[in-house]
């Protein structure tokens, strides 16, 4: 994932904040069950230009998903704008791939809504797990870039070494020491001569 990716996310979660703020939790969970919905059919169908759009004039919408706060500046935060014209959201082609990684964090926090509603004890069970896949992604975002970035040093060095003037082979010589001398008299030195 890159900063621009995190950055949409992190813009879309807090938008998404804002709404668990200023909107009634039952009401809430019915408008994000909806959007999810709405996300998944893209997902689904990316190609289709109908899913890609979602029209504030329809009934069902605007009750439950036009009717909360701040659902605007979260369609803006996943990519969509508004066409004044035909009255709807539309997700163009340059930010489809945006939205995907979106649902996810949707989905956790439809989860986190739901078990608000049950109890005060699965609602931190839920926060808990949350925060622990979100460390685990972190974690495995930062280790492939690491691995990423091995990769690129590797394919450098390649490069490099293609460029690089070959090794010329040495040719051995033969010398009066080291390995060759068997005996002091092949190095010079006479035993029995007087010292003195």
């Amino acid at each position: 994932m890159d900063s621009k990716q995190q950055n949409l996310e992190d813009n879309f979660n807090e938008q998404i904040n804002k709404m668990l703020e200023e909107n009634h939790p039952t009401q809430l969970l019915e408008a994000f069950n909806l959007l999810y919905k709405l996300f998944d059919n893209i997902a689904k169908n990316p190609t289709e230009q109908k899913f890609r759009s979602i029209k504030t004039t329809n009934a069902k919408l605007k009750q439950s998903l036009f009717s909360q706060q701040h659902i605007e500046e979260v369609l803006k935060a996943a990519g969509f704008t508004y066409d004044a014209i035909n009255e709807c959201w539309v997700l163009p082609d340059q930010n489809l791939f945006n939205l995907l990684p979106l649902i996810g964090e949707l989905k956790m926090a439809i989860d986190l809504l739901q078990a608000n509603l049950e109890s005060p004890e699965s609602y931190e069970k839920q926060l808990e797990l949350q925060k622990r896949q979100r460390e685990l992604k972190k974690s495995q975002h930062e280790k492939q870039e690491k691995e990423d970035n091995l990769k690129k040093q590797f394919d450098y060095d390649k490069q490099e070494r293609k460029h690089m003037e070959k090794a010329k082979d040495s040719v051995a010589q033969q010398r009066q020491y080291g390995c060759n001398s068997k005996t002091f008299k092949d190095i010079g030195v006479d035993l029995n001569a007087k010292r003195g």
